[in-house]
């Protein structure tokens, strides 16, 4: 009889051993489900965080005019364009048909071009000031515009050539759709940067730091966990 009572003693306290591992055990393995869903997580952050900074980096070396900045050269080159037009339409336009074969040099306003002229061809030029023809073997020709508008209107454009030329200076073209596109391209990463920050915020609302030490927190405790279990039990 004793020894059946050892026994079952013995059993009892097995089964209530093995029912310990058993739990100690299910506790470990729900704890590395949930470090591995932290695991990926943290892999997650860290891509995002990779994505940002390159963001960061890209937005701050992209050399783009502010929106404000881009309306001011926009007028600019606006009143460029203006004053040209208005200048060509009271400038000067000379046309000109070879009655033989004709060649030599051409001041548009200072500016040298040459030309050659086959007999029976055309051709227009056209200065907004001064034009000065200079034809091989037969001589020079000089016209000047004697219109106070004129030299006025040329003044101002010269004005207005510079104050665009320094506007543009610190960006790497001149062109206004290169601009536009530029500053667009800037307003793009802000986006991006400003989605990945908040991308960040969700998926790592404690910090990346944070959850660094929730992943150690929670290795320590699985290795404690599977420590409790004896060597010869079946869990």
């Amino acid at each position: 009889i004793v020894e059946d009572v050892n026994r079952i003693s013995k059993t009892i306290e097995q089964n209530l051993e093995d029912k310990r591992s058993a739990s100690i055990a299910h506790t470990a393995i729900m704890e590395e489900l949930t470090l591995e869903e932290k695991e990926d997580l943290f892999g997650e952050v860290e891509g995002l965080e990779k994505e940002l900074k390159d963001r960061e980096k890209r937005f701050d070396l992209l050399k783009t005019p502010s929106g404000k900045e881009l309306v001011e050269i926009e007028g600019l080159y606006q009143q460029m364009h203006d004053t040209k037009i208005k200048l060509d339409a009271i400038g000067l336009t000379i046309s000109a048909v070879a009655r033989s074969d004709i060649s030599g040099e051409i001041y548009l306003d200072g500016k040298c071009a040459e030309f050659d002229l086959k007999r029976g061809k055309r051709d227009t030029w056209r200065a907004h000031q001064s034009v000065k023809i200079q034809i091989d073997e037969i001589g020079d020709i000089e016209i000047k515009s004697g219109s106070e508008d004129v030299r006025e209107m040329k003044a101002n454009l010269e004005n207005i050539e510079i104050a665009y030329e320094k506007a543009v200076a610190p960006y790497p073209t001149k062109n206004l759709d290169e601009l536009r596109e530029l500053l667009h391209q800037k307003e793009e990463f802000e986006k991006d940067i400003k989605r990945l920050k908040n991308e960040l915020k969700k998926k790592a609302k404690n910090g990346k730091d944070e959850l660094i030490k929730e992943i150690a927190e929670s290795k320590k405790r699985i290795a404690s966990n599977w420590d409790k279990i004896p060597e010869d039990s079946r869990f």
